[in-house]
């Protein structure tokens, strides 16, 4: 074989490999803002700096996507437009926040977003179309937050704005270009989101779909339904239940126990909230109760997310519990619907004179005539100077911080100085009461931390002479 013929074949070859390659359907370029002199009030917040997270994590979901991506980092106006322009871009977005007022923090808050039309009001329908979805995306994201709201009419495209402000949309011809100011940087609560992770994500993905809706992709191959849960509806204080969530993979992506996009369950509403049922031990982290039992779940198939919850400590009362699924470092995707309706409430637990945990000698004698006792009956002992205490035995559930009742009848024979010992982990104490008055209703002793098991209150009997001291119930509420 000639020199000439293996040029030609190796040159045929060459052009088989070029061509024959997976062409990406759709060239997305990302702009992030390079002002790094836009600041919040407080210091805190730099847009330049925040703004090239925020591009990274668009990029990232957009070439997870299948798109082809390029960033322009921290490229000048002009070459950042020129890069667009040589790479043949489809699609052009700029990220930035937004700022009002003249120095201090200031109530103007929300998302906007800009994109180019002339003086006498002409635009491209499809510049301002996908300015719209992404506007209308990064609201919705930020809304997880908290923070989902329009500035203005929230698709800006002011021909006064014309010019050097809008720099990169007049100089990229031949594609779709918006610049989104998403969030104000001059806004207290805005700033807040806008400093976290969460928030720069939240801004990631409402462009990352505004980008998928304009152009007609699905957010993600990534999707799920709801299948089935189970839960327990009462969870007291320290106590655990075991719970699970099914969904069905209706995407088209297998969703994976490892890897490097593991598919989770995340707490959400607000996302990535920590959960006050984590469990230390079982959850993968306070946000993140579970991984998928299966090593791996095929599209049509149903995956379970199964993990201990345990219940909270001073937190109580009625919570929703909203989770949603995740495939870590990709995106959040499918039903976010899923939510357990748990109450938790403080244990309260009370012994009467009647009951099994109360114990006392033959030298206390039983009453029934006052009104304001506590049940069918109450013990009673004249004061003396050698003690012959009445005990309560309390089974305590869990370890913590109680606070401790004492009931009696009230009346003019009785002590001034009935004296308590509380028997808490660690020591006692000894508190006085006094019986003459407060009767027929639960008195609190005090707070004192317990550790759980069997633990007593007493009422002894020295106290001054001439009066009884009445032992009825002993109540116990927490841990708190």
């Amino acid at each position: 074989m000639g020199k000439i013929t293996i040029l030609i074949a190796l040159a045929a070859m060459l052009m088989l490999a070029v061509f024959s390659g997976p062409a990406c359907a759709l060239n997305v370029y990302s702009n992030p803002s390079i002002q790094t002199e836009n600041v919040s009030p407080d210091g805190t917040y730099n847009e330049g700096n925040s703004m090239q997270v925020v591009s990274d994590k668009f990029v990232t979901k957009c070439a997870n996507r299948g798109f082809g991506t390029r960033d322009s980092n921290w490229l000048s106006l002009a070459s950042a437009c020129t890069d667009a322009v040589n790479w043949g871009a489809n699609a052009f977005v700029a990220e930035h926040t937004d700022a009002a007022g003249t120095g201090g923090w200031n109530s103007n808050h929300g998302t906007h977003g800009l994109f180019w039309q002339d003086s006498s009001g002409w635009y491209d329908a499809n510049d301002r179309d996908l300015c719209v979805k992404c506007v209308d995306n990064c609201v919705s994201q930020f809304s997880a937050s908290g923070r989902g709201a329009y500035w203005g009419n929230a698709y800006d495209g002011d021909w006064s704005f014309y010019g050097y402000h809008l720099y990169v949309l007049n100089n990229t011809p031949n594609m779709n270009a918006v610049l989104i100011e998403g969030l104000f940087h001059t806004n207290y609560d805005d700033t807040q989101l806008l400093k976290t992770d969460t928030g720069k994500n939240e801004y990631a993905e409402g462009l990352y779909r505004g980008v998928c809706s304009h152009y007609g992709y699905s957010y993600t191959t990534l999707d799920s339904s709801y299948h089935a849960q189970s839960y327990t509806a009462t969870l007291p204080p320290g106590q655990q239940a075991t719970c699970w969530v099914e969904y069905n993979n209706i995407g088209s992506e297998t969703w994976y126990q490892g890897g490097a996009n593991p598919v989770r369950l995340g707490t959400s509403n607000p996302q990535d909230r920590s959960s006050v049922f984590y469990t230390a031990g079982n959850w993968i982290g306070a946000n993140r109760p579970s991984g998928l039992d299966q090593s791996s779940v095929a599209p049509g198939g149903v995956g379970r997310f199964t993990f201990i919850m345990t219940g909270p400590i001073g937190n109580y009362g009625y919570k929703q519990e909203y989770w949603r699924l995740v495939a870590e470092s990709k995106a959040w995707f499918g039903y976010n619907g899923v939510w357990f309706g748990i109450t938790t409430n403080p244990y309260d637990i009370v012994v009467d004179n009647t009951s099994g945990g109360f114990s006392c000698s033959a030298g206390w004698s039983t009453g029934t005539m006052s009104t304001d006792k506590y049940g069918a009956d109450y013990r009673f002992h004249s004061t003396t100077t050698t003690d012959d205490p009445a005990t309560w035995t309390i089974s305590v559930p869990v370890s913590g911080n109680y606070d401790v009742y004492a009931w009696w009848p009230q009346g003019s024979n009785r002590s001034t100085a009935a004296p308590y010992k509380v028997n808490y982990n660690g020591g006692s104490a000894t508190v006085n009461k006094n019986q003459q008055t407060s009767g027929g209703t639960w008195n609190l002793l005090g707070r004192w931390n317990f550790a759980s098991g069997n633990r007593t209150v007493q009422l002894g009997c020295v106290a001054p002479s001439g009066y009884v001291v009445i032992a009825d119930a002993v109540r116990m509420v927490g841990p708190y």
